[in-house]
C-alpha cells in the first residue's frame, strides 16, 4: 500500500526497510485498487513517521497479530493515516 500526499508517494516496503517518500511505484502484472479520498490528509502523520523501519518480525507474523508498535508494514500505513483522521477501517485491530 502506498499513500500519495500533496502529490508525492510514500510508502514502505521490506526492500527500502522504512517509510520513505517514493519516485515511483513499480507495480507490474498486479491488479491493484485505489481509494481517492480528498478530505483526508495525511501529512501530520506523514512528518511524524517518516523514516520509521518497517516490521519485518510483524510481516511474516501477521496472521497472529505479531507486531511492533513502532514499527510498520506496508498496509499498516494507509491504516494508520485513516484513523489519525477518525476513519476507522480495523476497530478490533485483527489481522488484515
Amino acid at each position: 500500500a502506498a499513500v500519495i500526499q500533496d502529490g508525492k508517494l510514500y510508502d514502505t516496503t521490506f526492500t527500502k526497510g522504512k517509510f520513505t517518500e517514493d519516485s515511483h511505484v513499480k507495480m507490474g502484472d498486479r491488479i491493484v485498487t485505489v481509494y481517492d479520498l480528498p478530505d483526508v490528509d495525511g501529512s501530520k502523520w506523514i512528518k511524524e513517521n517518516i523514516n520509521v523501519k518497517y516490521d519485518k518480525l510483524g510481516l511474516l507474523l501477521w496472521p497472529l497479530h505479531i507486531e511492533k508498535d513502532d514499527q510498520y508494514y506496508c498496509f499498516q500505513i494507509v491504516e494508520e493515516i485513516l484513523r489519525e483522521q477518525g476513519i476507522e477501517i480495523n476497530p478490533q485491530r485483527k489481522p488484515i
